[in-house]
């Protein structure tokens, strides 16, 4: 890929909150250690003992409390801990927050992985650090697509997945703003990796869409995605039993999906296994049946029904789902629950909440000619995209 462009989050109207929440920067002596506004500060290591710091050309490093700076060789790789003086880089005590800074051209290394951006240490005590980069929008968009579609997916797929991801990071940025930092670097937000795993395609596909967003009426859209939907969205209200409903998330028929590997699925899991899971929810040996005991718009469960000896538990699909395992339960388009020799078979259809985007959805209408743009606008039915400019 060639030259990153610079991402900006300026957009216009959108932003008087949204830039409140990215815009966390302590006071500190030395102008070269600002960074700009239009960054998002996403945390790749969170209360961690301790980090190997690197580069390939020299590193700057400023003690964000002190106001001072010191340049040491990206040759070597250095241990950062925390100490009871503050932490602990190259020997060298700094204190409890930190900004570290590549030559040009460069990228820093954070155990031996490589960052675009800057990277800020916060410590968290005596025992743990924080470790965030700070990055553009995009570029931080690049470090996220390879984990979420397959590069080699056409690039109309690659293009809806990246207003998606870019549209729901920004959407989203205060979930973490307690703790420092924007976004987290796992699924809760979306899997973030760096550098590593890039790839040329889902690059291009970031730049393609360059300051695009999906927008519903005057507000950013919250663009939800998952794997395949097994023939039928969700609506938000059922999906996470919310008090109002999503207008633009709600229950759309796909016949895109149907011919990919998550479509369907089957799971045994032994009594054992599900009371353990549902312990919290008073679940105990022997389990006479699981059955379902209401439906969403979609045919997905909302309510499943376990009964033992002693009692009758009624559990939400969502809880019911993530106690035994997102990846054990792949959905809660259910088709059959059938008692088993000494445990339960779980049939069913799609891989995710079934809310937004269907993945593979979007990858059979690519494939089928479609626009990324139509793509969009098919499950996310009622918005519009628009490019801002900065």
């Amino acid at each position: 890929m060639g030259e990153m462009k610079k991402s900006s989050f300026f957009l216009k109207r959108l932003w008087t909150g949204a830039l409140f929440l990215l815009f966390f920067s302590p006071v500190w002596a030395e102008k070269t250690a600002e960074v700009a506004e239009d960054i998002l500060r996403v945390s790749i290591l969170v209360k961690t003992p301790s980090f190997n710091l690197g580069a390939t050309k020299n590193l700057t490093l400023f003690d964000l409390n002190k106001g001072e700076k010191k340049e040491i060789s990206g040759r070597s790789i250095y241990l950062v801990k925390p100490g009871k003086g503050g932490m602990l880089i190259d020997g060298d005590t700094f204190g409890s927050l930190a900004r570290v800074m590549a030559q040009e051209g460069d990228f820093i290394r954070v155990n031996g992985r490589r960052y675009r951006g800057t990277i800020l240490i916060q410590q968290v005590n005596e025992e743990a650090i924080t470790v965030i980069n700070e990055l553009g929008i995009d570029e931080y968009l690049c470090g996220i697509l390879p984990r979420e579609v397959s590069p080699s997916w056409p690039m109309e797929t690659l293009k809806a997945q990246a207003l998606a991801s870019r549209s729901f990071a920004l959407k989203n940025l205060g979930r973490h703003n307690s703790e420092g930092y924007n976004l987290c670097s796992k699924v809760h937000c979306q899997v973030y990796g760096g550098m590593e795993g890039e790839d040329e395609r889902t690059n291009q596909a970031v730049n393609d869409t360059y300051n695009e967003v999906v927008l519903y009426k005057e507000d950013l859209a919250n663009t939800v995605f998952f794997s395949n939907c097994g023939g039928k969205t969700e609506s938000s209200i059922n999906a996470w039993e919310t008090s109002t409903a999503t207008p633009y998330l709600k229950s759309v028929r796909c016949k895109y999906c149907k011919d990919f590997k998550h479509h369907e699925w089957g799971q045994f899991l032994t009594a054992e296994q599900i009371t353990a899971a549902l312990a919290k929810f008073s679940v105990e040996l022997p389990i006479q049946s699981i059955s379902v005991l209401s439906r969403g718009a979609s045919g997905r469960v909302t309510t499943f029904k376990v009964k033992s000896l002693s009692d009758v538990v009624k559990i939400r699909a969502s809880q019911f789902r993530m106690a035994l395992g997102p990846d054990v339960i792949r959905s809660t388009f259910i088709t059959n629950i059938r008692k088993k020799g000494s445990g339960f078979y779980f049939a069913g259809k799609g891989w995710g909440h079934g809310v937004g985007l269907c993945q593979e959805g979007a990858l059979g209408m690519a494939e089928r000619g479609a626009s990324y743009r139509k793509i969009i606008k098919f499950y996310y039915p009622g918005t519009r995209i628009e490019k801002i400019e900065n």
